[in-house]
């Protein structure tokens, strides 16, 4: 049963989209955690 290579190059480029996700998943909650702090002290 043949074990597929992962050569470097696509790990590399594996493991930059995954930190792009996460970055990016870590931005939108930012926003939304930012939001819901200026809602609350402005509708508090």
């Amino acid at each position: 049963m043949p074990v597929p290579r992962i050569t470097r190059r696509s790990f590399s480029k594996y493991l930059k989209h995954k930190i792009y996700i996460l970055v990016y998943m870590d931005e939108l909650t930012g926003q939304m955690m930012a939001s819901l702090f200026v809602q609350g002290t402005f509708f508090c």
